[in-house]
């Protein structure tokens, strides 16, 4: 298994959201569970802290218990914006 055991997303430090969620894909899969949105969602919330536990217990239950939902969820709550340079370039 991965180091995943001391791996907790709080949402403000250096684990990006994009890291998180490649990190349960990746020990979901190495669990054989790489296609169980339920078993991914609920070890998904059992590696969230702080700020990301608090916003997680105020999802709705069918966001909570489908990584589907939840994924797009945290992207939606934490993706940091893209460069406005990047998205808007002067002329």
């Amino acid at each position: 298994m991965s180091g995943q055991s001391g791996t907790f997303f709080t949402g403000t430090g250096d684990l990006t959201c994009h890291r998180f969620i490649r990190s349960v894909r990746e020990h979901a899969i190495e669990a054989g569970r790489g296609r169980d949105d339920g078993w991914m969602a609920d070890h998904a919330s059992i590696r969230l802290d702080g700020e990301a536990l608090r916003w997680f217990e105020s999802l709705d239950d069918e966001i909570q218990t489908d990584w589907k939902r939840l994924r797009r969820a945290i992207l939606v709550q934490y993706a940091e914006p893209a460069d406005e340079a990047e998205a808007d370039p002067q002329p």
